[in-house]
């Protein structure tokens, strides 16, 4: 009975958490990456509905031309085919999306809660799950379609199972563990991380094997391939002055994100794992999968981010948890046990932050408001940020427009850039080249957020202003904030459409569209 209440009890609080958000009335636009997430996993769902009706290539390139937010390849694959079978028993709606991802932050809390129950009581895992609960990053993900969460709780249950093979030495959890660790790797690039993990924990459990040579073997292994694979992609180098950089950003960024008192709580909790390895070696597994996360995200050159730590979150809860249970090892040192309780303390009311609250940005009203030209027109243009032209292509895609229907990104028609948004270039010279792009492509709808920085942006609206008897502004109080709405008057220039795309990054050519 008291499990039930205490399944009942987290499962109710991040339920709660995620439905108060507004999520389940919010547009795709957490961050830059939601859309491109909720496409993918639209994209496999129709796939296999439609009854697999070409290669995967061939309709992946078609969805694409459709629906321009497809990121297979970019992103692995797993989370995206585990929301589509999802949908099928659940609908193809929002609710499906973010419900799987509500599932999996119950497990994971769950997880947590009942593992460090299980290790140290029940003090220290109300602790440990609250304290999972709180960092805002790990709320905004909680109310985001992304692959975040599956990765957190992959992560831990890799954790968890080397601990067990550790403790008891069974090969079966070596084989538990290499499927995890794969399950990882093909839900984010991230999950390369866990891989350093059995070798880490064979580093701290046996200090004594710290040779010279081998001490050179692991810095290759962690560091080589990565740095390997740096080189080959990107005109930089890498340095040992931006790894510095890294490090400081990684530092900073973790405190930050979890506080100071939960980190503190969480180094004590790994110093005592490693401590107690070969008495207790199940925490080690959490310390390893620590240290290999952040070695891994300050070897791989990319600027850090605070929601890469939500991989961890869950292991540094469960180290604050054996952090916060080391006062009942000090009951002959009274100042002790009130030091660790001030910073459990700290870590409670540092992180007690007020509900994340999901940002809209009015797209999904305003398709519910049918606006005046969105039903018939087979060519429209979103121009903002990528968070805009993302909620605006994940609306059009999960309300399954017309399959003629085509959409059309100002960053990729008007303009090239990397995904990073490096090496941008604007593709015209001025608002005369733009206005025949929108002739050509026979662009009937422009969705703009004039506010944009990049060239391209004033230069479509100076096209769309200096036309007035082309172009009307039919901009109302439904509109999303801070953009503004055209629509073609009079009909359409004669011949077909004339859309190109340049995909020569990703598929090596030049895509031509058609309605």
């Amino acid at each position: 009975m008291r499990d039930l209440i205490a399944v009942f009890a987290i499962s109710s609080v991040v339920i709660l958490i995620q439905a108060g958000s507004g999520a389940y009335r919010a547009d795709f636009s957490a961050d830059e990456d939601e859309a491109a997430h909720v496409v993918s996993s639209l994209m496999i769902h129709d796939y296999i509905a439609e009854g697999f009706p070409a290669s995967p290539m061939a309709y992946a390139e078609a969805y694409y031309v459709h629906y321009p937010k497809v990121a297979i390849g970019h992103y692995p694959p797993l989370f995206h085919t585990a929301e589509a079978l999802w949908m099928f028993a659940f609908g193809r709606n929002r609710t499906a999306l973010l419900s799987l991802v509500g599932l999996t932050a119950v497990v994971l809390v769950l997880s947590v809660f009942f593992w460090v129950r299980a290790q140290w009581g029940s003090i220290p895992a109300y602790f440990s799950t609250l304290m999972l609960l709180c960092p805002f990053v790990v709320q905004q993900y909680l109310h985001s379609v992304s692959p975040n969460l599956q990765l957190a709780l992959l992560s831990f249950w890799a954790a968890a199972v080397y601990g067990r093979y550790l403790a008891t030495g069974r090969r079966i959890y070596v084989g538990m563990f290499v499927c995890l660790a794969i399950a990882c790797c093909a839900t984010h690039g991230r999950g390369l991380a866990i891989l350093g993990l059995p070798i880490l924990a064979a580093v701290l459990r046996r200090p004594f094997f710290l040779t010279p040579l081998r001490c050179a073997g692991i810095v290759a292994i962690l560091v080589v391939p990565p740095s390997v694979a740096f080189l080959s992609r990107q005109v930089a180098q890498f340095t040992l002055s931006r790894a510095l950089d890294r490090v400081g950003d990684f530092a900073i960024g973790t405190v930050v994100v979890f506080s100071l008192p939960l980190v503190l709580l969480a180094i004590i909790g790994a110093v005592v794992a490693i401590r107690d390895s070969r008495r207790q070696p199940e925490p080690l597994a959490f310390t390893a999968a620590w240290i290999s996360t952040c070695v891994f995200l300050v070897v791989v050159p990319v600027p850090f981010a605070d929601y890469y730590l939500i991989g961890v979150a869950a292991i540094v809860a469960v180290l604050a948890g054996l952090g916060l249970h080391l006062t009942k090892a000090l009951p002959k040192y009274p100042w002790g046990q009130a030091a660790v309780g001030a910073v459990a303390l700290g870590a409670v009311v540092l992180n007690f932050l007020p509900p994340v609250v999901t940002p809209d940005s009015g797209v999904g009203r305003w398709f519910d408001s049918k606006p005046p030209g969105l039903e018939d027109s087979l060519v429209t243009l979103v121009a903002g940020d990528a968070v805009l032209e993302g909620a605006y292509i994940s609306e059009m895609a999960i309300r399954h427009r017309p399959a003629g229907h085509i959409t059309l990104r100002a960053s990729k028609v008007l303009a090239y850039s990397q995904w990073n948004g490096s090496l941008y270039r604007s593709l015209f010279d001025s608002a005369d080249g733009v206005r025949g792009f929108l002739d050509a492509s026979q662009t009937e709808l422009v969705l703009l957020q004039p506010a944009g920085q990049p060239p391209h942006i004033p230069q479509l609206r100076s096209a769309l202003e200096r036309s007035p008897l082309e172009w009307a502004d039919v901009t109302d109080a439904k509109s999303p904030v801070g953009t503004r709405v055209y629509r073609r008057l009079g009909p359409l220039p004669p011949g077909q459409p004339s859309i190109r795309i340049d995909l020569t990054r990703k598929l090596g050519r030049f895509v031509e569209l058609k309605p």
